[in-house]
């Protein structure tokens, strides 16, 4: 783990002092793949997104979750290479609210998937292995 004081630990920290409020999540989706767009499609990527309407208010706070969103599309986008696909969409399930990030790139190695939501581990040397904790 980075020690304390570095940006990562600080920004992980901060998850203790959450600040929710009720969130449009749909909104919050479409503005973050707008602020995206440009450079993954840049990369070659193809960027769909569906987003329901009408759905539940979500408590969360949106600056630690645009941050988190913002980490899975860049993750997405450096594991593409060659171009390739990334679906955002947003729905309802029977008592929450759902966001899937689909991408068309390689997957995770099997012997990474119980490693990938421990704080700090990150396969990238400028990763700072936030993207699943939050």
């Amino acid at each position: 783990p980075p020690p304390p004081g570095n940006a990562a630990s600080d920004r992980f920290a901060r998850v203790s002092e959450l600040e929710r409020e009720p969130c449009d999540l749909s909104a919050l989706m479409s503005d973050m793949i707008e602020f995206s767009r440009p450079r993954i499609e840049a990369a070659g990527i193809t960027l769909r997104s569906d987003f329901k309407p009408n759905l539940p208010r979500v408590p969360l706070d949106s600056d630690l979750f645009r941050q988190a969103i913002l980490n899975l599309l860049l993750n997405a986008e450096s594991v593409m290479k060659t171009g390739g696909e990334l679906i955002v969409q947003t729905r309802a399930e029977t008592n929450h609210v759902v966001v899937d990030i689909i991408d068309t790139g390689p997957g995770i190695k099997p012997e990474l998937k119980e490693k990938i939501f421990q704080p700090f581990f990150s396969t990238r040397p400028d990763g700072t292995g936030l993207s699943y904790t939050y």
